[in-house]
């Protein structure tokens, strides 16, 4: 393992052929992380990550693989951190109401707290779920500001604006590339609403900025009805009426 240490965080590189997971015990392998790159604050001890070889990881996929067989008990899973997370915020609270409760007991109590919602934030983008579930739990997602000047890998999901966005190309985050701003390396992740619409004249598909336009597709918003012109390579932060080269209002 390579740790090389900036003067804002410690990154740990995995050596060749080999990967980075939590050393922590009590963790089941389909929740354990496994990548080649790991941002920490300076902070935080590197004692919590450790490098294991090929063979050990397999085990940790298969976990993963057997885990991902059920969609349902993916989404309970997550689900329950979210709500053991909020569980955990709701006895700190309490605990803080109480008379008798020290200062130190309160500020442990906070601590435990904002390690829990780290951990969570950390483990959820190991999980293959589908922009569906993903939606469901967005807000256990990082935050796009809080993972500036971080290696990102294509897939990966974090949050801005109250939206969710998908990494499209791997890259390191610049603070002046906002994921609304930048359509070539994010994309909006949504429903998608050809899944409920046709796309036909009767039934067209209601237009939200960022979507995939297709061409013959027809799409309304703000009343007006328009037909995809072309295949769009990705979505772009802007109104139908402002990509005429996309679509077009349909007269007929």
């Amino acid at each position: 393992m390579n740790i090389y240490t900036t003067q804002d965080e410690r990154q740990l590189t995995a050596d060749y052929g080999k990967y980075l997971t939590l050393a922590a015990t009590g963790i089941e392998d389909k929740d354990l992380p496994l990548c080649k790159i790991v941002h920490l604050p300076l902070s935080e001890s590197t004692g919590d990550w450790q490098e294991i070889g090929e063979d050990r990881a397999a085990e940790i996929r298969a976990a993963k693989a057997a885990a991902a067989g059920s969609i349902a008990e993916l989404a309970q899973k997550v689900t329950q951190l979210s709500q053991q997370a909020t569980a955990a915020t709701t006895a700190a609270t309490t605990a803080a109401e109480q008379a008798q409760q020290t200062a130190d007991e309160a500020k442990q109590a906070g601590q435990q707290n904002a390690s829990q919602a780290l951990l969570t934030t950390m483990l959820i983008n190991t999980y293959q779920l589908t922009d569906e579930q993903a939606l469901a739990v967005k807000d256990l997602y990082p935050k796009w500001t809080d993972i500036i000047g971080q290696q990102l890998p294509e897939g990966y999901k974090l949050t801005d604006g109250g939206k969710l966005y998908k990494v499209l190309q791997a890259h390191t985050p610049q603070s002046d590339w906002k994921p609304s701003d930048t359509p070539s390396l994010y994309g909006l992740v949504s429903v998608t609403p050809a899944e409920e619409h046709a796309g036909t004249k009767e039934d067209p598909i209601p237009y939200v900025q960022m979507m995939l336009i297709e061409e013959g597709k027809y799409y309304t918003q703000d009343g007006v009805l328009y037909i995809g012109l072309m295949d769009a390579p990705y979505g772009y932060p802007n109104d139908l009426a402002d990509l005429p080269t996309l679509a077009q209002p349909v007269t007929e």
